[in-house]
């Protein structure tokens, strides 16, 4: 004579196996997709994100080929992590198509507006660029590897580098008005 289970014990048990089973799948594909992600993106490791210290060097994709950090030194740099479904980034690229317009050229200030393509794509990140009407440098975080290590968590996210290549502000939400020229300033803008 064999013991079984009441009804409720036993489809009790089932369920949690299944739950158990949907966690190890889920958690292998994630495993799996952080191992065969994409290399593309650049991004120097060996530096840490600290005010005052260099920027992390990185080499991400641009419409026109590659943007390289490094390769802005001499310019104070703008960069902009940002996403077409974040509300304020909408309200924020204006100012920054302004101060390329305005002052860019003339003073050595370069806008890299980084799309967190992870979470996007590129046509649609070429859309709004095209609707805004941007004529600076848009470059594809890919896989995310650069925002990541910049400790980006949450759209838009600035970052404001001297023309040494030195981090001297960073900037967590819509960057507007005063606060745009505030930070500039402290990058010697």
């Amino acid at each position: 004579m064999s013991y079984q289970l009441p009804e409720t014990r036993r489809h009790r048990l089932a369920r949690y196996s299944i739950v158990a089973a949907i966690v190890l799948v889920v958690g292998g594909l994630f495993a799996y997709q952080q191992l065969t992600a994409p290399t593309d993106d650049v991004v120097d490791r060996s530096q840490r994100l600290e005010l005052d210290a260099p920027a992390p060097d990185f080499t991400l994709s641009t419409p026109e080929g590659t943007f390289t950090l490094s390769e802005a030194r001499g310019d104070i740099v703008v960069v902009n992590f940002w996403a077409t479904w974040c509300g304020p980034c909408r309200f924020e690229m204006p100012e920054f198509q302004a101060l390329h317009r305005e002052r860019g050229e003339s003073e050595g200030i370069r806008v890299v507006a980084v799309n967190l393509t992870r979470s996007d794509s590129r046509s649609a990140a070429l859309e709004f660029v095209d609707d805004f009407g941007l004529t600076f440098t848009i470059a594809f975080d890919e896989t995310g590897s650069v925002a990541d290590h910049y400790g980006v968590n949450a759209l838009p996210a600035t970052f404001f580098i001297d023309r040494e290549g030195i981090l001297r502000s960073r900037s967590y939400g819509p960057v507007l008005g005063e606060r745009l020229d505030e930070a500039l300033a402290t990058a010697g803008g």
